[in-house]
């Protein structure tokens, strides 16, 4: 709806105000023509008008194909037209409206059920228009009363001047309702534009997020491709040059080179095939990390026959997705250096979370090496691990030398930003 349309609920709720209205006058003129004819008086026919006028814009209401064609004039206009009848209708008929009370006896007496009748128009015009428009427009109305009471109510100065005293304090209730209402109306309004204004930074931050996701995805797989085929294509790259070199001179020799040029290429193969079964199918989020890592022990234990022990507890499971994922990946990586070069014997993987600091100690009684040959081929892996955990804001450590197995230890602070 644009600023100058009605909405279909607000024009239901006055089509039902006019219809209670209208059920009123009906009643009321029922009630007149009885009166009339049991006191033998001549009806005043022109009673009906209000009931036909109000007929009229109830009717043209209820078949409105358009609600966009009523907009806040029409909505003036009809709220002025239902007013006048509510104030004037006691001049056609002279019991037109319920009489509660009488103030003074003789021939001047005050419907109250007209302030009922015209605090519903009120609250439709300060709904939808201005403070100015709701105080001109009761300004307006008590005027209009007082001028036609004036010059067409008959009887003492008193009793007439009680008479305009009531009608001003009726505009004047009037007034500090349709105030108060749309008062309430402009806290409603700034409240939807804050609220319109709050949806559009949570969008942007959405967005903002989504693109935030995509950027780590993209690192998160050149860091798999990194470790894999990079890795692989530049080793196949040195070696085959170095056959290259040796095929004139040393056949022998260059033949070696090839055949460790293709044991390289399939590995990498196999490492590729792997890391993308992993992006495809996510087993942390299918088992939860505690029970992904003793899955990462048991095959690496059915390939290679070394028995392990664990300390792995389920609250590991809540941890954040993107821990979770990267200690998998880091435990994967460190079973298959056990499997493939270790020869390990025995493993050892305990995982604690204490006073949300993230506890990881990975061992392994295998052949173990120098860390001075942490920059071979065979140990690329190594340096993706070190990448992830600083990622995460961790200190991540290996012990190794030739002997004496590998000890890979991690440490992160789980409300590290």
């Amino acid at each position: 709806m644009d600023s100058n349309g009605i909405s279909k609920q607000e024009i239901n709720l006055l089509r039902y105000y006019i219809l209670f209205q209208l059920s009123a006058n009906v009643l009321s003129f029922i009630w007149n023509l009885r009166v009339s004819t049991f006191a033998g008086n001549q009806f005043n026919i022109i009673g009906i008008v209000p009931i036909i006028i109000l007929l009229i814009i109830f009717v043209a209401l209820t078949f409105m194909k358009n609600d966009n064609t009523f907009d806040k004039k029409h909505l003036f206009i009809t709220i002025f037209i239902i007013t006048i009848i509510t104030m004037f209708s006691r001049f056609f008929t002279p019991v037109f409206s319920v009489r509660r009370m009488y103030l003074l006896p003789g021939t001047v007496n005050y419907g109250f059920d007209q302030i009922f009748f015209l605090i519903f128009p009120i609250l439709f015009l300060a709904w939808q228009f201005s403070r100015k428009t709701v105080l001109m427009f009761c300004a307006l109305i008590t005027v209009s009363d007082i001028l036609v009471t004036w010059f067409s109510v008959s009887g003492d100065p008193l009793t007439i001047q009680i008479l305009l005293g009531i009608i001003v304090l009726r505009g004047f209730v009037l007034g500090v309702i349709g105030v108060f209402v749309n008062q309430m109306s402009q806290v409603q309004k700034l409240q939807q534009i804050e609220l319109k204004k709050a949806n559009i930074r949570l969008r942007k931050y959405a967005l903002s997020t989504e693109q935030l996701a995509q950027t780590r995805e993209r690192n998160r797989l050149a860091r798999e491709l990194h470790d894999t085929l990079a890795h692989t294509l530049s080793s196949v790259a040195v070696q085959l040059e170095a056959v290259k070199v040796l095929f004139e001179t040393n056949p022998v020799e260059a033949k070696k080179v090839l055949d460790k040029s293709l044991e390289n290429t399939r590995n990498g193969l196999n490492e590729t095939r792997r890391a993308l079964k992993d992006l495809r199918t996510s087993e942390v989020e299918n088992f939860g990390l505690s029970q992904s890592l003793r899955n990462l022990l048991v095959s690496g234990a059915e390939r290679s026959g070394f028995d392990y022990d664990e300390n792995l507890t389920d609250n590991l499971n809540l941890l954040p997705a993107e821990i979770s994922h990267f200690i998998y990946r880091t435990i994967q990586e460190a079973v298959e250096n056990t499997v493939k070069h270790a020869h390990a014997k025995h493993v050892d993987l305990d995982v604690n979370v204490v006073d949300d600091i993230f506890y990881l100690r990975y061992k392994d009684d295998g052949l173990g090496f120098s860390l001075d040959e942490l920059d071979d081929a065979k140990h690329y892996g190594l340096q993706g691990m070190r990448e992830r955990i600083e990622l995460l804001g961790g200190n991540y450590d290996i012990q190794s030398a030739p002997g004496q197995g590998t000890t890979i230890t991690i440490k992160t602070e789980l409300i590290n930003d």
